[in-house]
């Protein structure tokens, strides 16, 4: 957080002011920005999992894997494997 102050040029209590009133927080910012993130980067078939994890800020894949199946539902495994069998179709 302490980043996009600084490049936002505001202090962090100004940020979370301005984010609550806008009826969020900091972390769910962050939170949605990865979802989209990740589910962009699944398409990408150079990218491993654990690649897009470490691209997203996390430090073990199994963290990630963990918050994309709160996000969607599904591992991000799933999701690769039948975009694959998408493409061979």
């Amino acid at each position: 957080m302490l980043e996009v102050c600084r490049e936002l040029g505001v202090g962090s209590r100004t940020l979370a002011r301005r984010l609550k009133s806008e009826g969020c927080t900091f972390a769910e910012v962050l939170d949605a920005l990865r979802s989209d993130l990740a589910k962009r980067y699944l398409l990408e078939p150079e990218l491993t999992v654990s690649e897009i994890a470490w691209l997203l800020g996390y430090r073990q894949a199994s963290s990630f894997d963990h918050a994309f199946k709160r996000w969607t539902g599904k591992m991000p495994s799933q999701v690769r494997a039948k975009r694959t069998a998408l493409d061979l179709t």
